[in-house]
């Protein structure tokens, strides 16, 4: 058994019994050629006490372990007798780093001025040690103001990070439904999109809380978009065929073109008229004035409708063509829709990163 596997089997038995990763301070890598490697890990001993229960008391344990060529491979030295020395300052410096990770668990007081760095000193180690002080209510505020003196942006890092966490759950949320045909335009993929309009971009901002348009017409949801004018947003579901067929792995085709669907044409159709009748608001001071918006002009439509994850080039370029032949109206897949969602999200992590 090589120096390295040596050295994670204990790092696994340290895990096992939920104690920090343990170190090696002898030189700066493990490679089959070592032969002697000296390790450093916290540990607990189980001590009986009839009034209070059981305890634990740690300790940092220094071990030198040395190979040999049967089983186990490796022997441990009594440290009693020799000792050892720690002669290189990179070692020292490790220990130092290691020490000063585990202040909470080797009884010093890692809140203290004196240890308020140690919190970043060491990856593994920190972390768990972070999460235990954190376990302890009265320390989070305490915690929270040592980082916040050191890291002034922290609390913008906070919302940003809980931003993407929640949007993150939305995105796992909408790419999982997009196989489920039992989640509909109404029952589902409407409220949905409702709550998470921030996957359209800015170009969606706030919502109009009257949807109806006329006695007949009623949006899936119309929203203030980013010029203060109101836009329509229709919605369908992922299980419609964009494009219309004539087998079941056949497209049907006009003059060697692809045409969309009955359904496509239906909801664009409808995208039409809902345009035509809100554009009849434009004098409508009454129902400007109870959703809060400017008079409609030239409102857009923006109809989410089919999948598009498989299309090759034909499929992709007459796509193009059917948008560029539309006035006011955009189609776009729940593909194209989770894409441009996970595009913002991105943007979204790396300002907070």
């Amino acid at each position: 058994m090589e120096a390295d596997h040596f050295f994670q089997s204990r790092i696994d038995v340290a895990k096992n019994f939920g104690f920090p990763k343990p170190i090696f301070i002898n030189t700066a890598t493990l490679t089959n050629r070592t032969r002697v490697i000296y390790i450093v890990e916290v540990q607990a001993t189980h001590i009986g006490d009839t009034k209070r229960g059981g305890t634990h008391h740690f300790s940092l344990k220094f071990s030198k372990f040395t190979k040999i060529k049967e089983e186990p491979y490796w022997v441990e030295e009594d440290l009693t007798k020799t000792g050892f020395s720690i002669l290189d300052k990179a070692s020292i410096e490790k220990l130092d780093a290691y020490i000063k990770a585990n202040q909470a668990l080797l009884g010093v007081d890692i809140l203290s001025k004196h240890y308020t760095s140690v919190i970043l000193s060491n990856d593994d180690a920190t972390t768990s040690l972070v999460k235990r002080i954190l376990s302890v209510p009265k320390n989070k505020d305490i915690v929270f103001d040592l980082f916040k003196e050191q890291y002034p942006e922290l609390d913008q890092k906070v919302l940003i990070y809980k931003l993407v966490q929640s949007r993150k759950k939305a995105l796992e949320e909408f790419k999982a439904s997009l196989a489920d045909n039992t989640k509909n335009e109404v029952n589902y993929w409407q409220p949905f999109l409702e709550k998470n309009r921030w996957m359209f971009g800015l170009s969606l901002v706030l919502p109009v809380d009257d949807t109806r348009i006329d006695i007949w017409d009623t949006a899936d949801f119309l929203s203030t978009s980013s010029d203060g004018f109101v836009d329509i947003v229709e919605i369908k579901h992922p299980f419609i065929d964009f494009w219309q067929l004539e087998s079941a792995v056949k497209y049907k085709r006009y003059r060697k073109f692809l045409q969309p669907s009955e359904e496509v044409k239906g909801a664009i159709s409808q995208a039409t008229n809902y345009i035509f009748q809100l554009e009849k608001k434009f004098g409508d001071v009454d129902w400007q004035r109870k959703n809060k918006i400017d008079a409609p002009v030239k409102p857009t439509c923006t109809v989410i409708v089919g999948r598009s994850s498989t299309w090759n080039i034909e499929e992709r370029t007459a796509f193009r063509l059917l948008n560029d032949s539309l006035h006011g109206i955009q189609v776009i897949s729940f593909d194209h829709l989770y894409d441009r969602a996970l595009k913002l999200l991105d943007v979204l992590e790396d300002t907070g990163s």
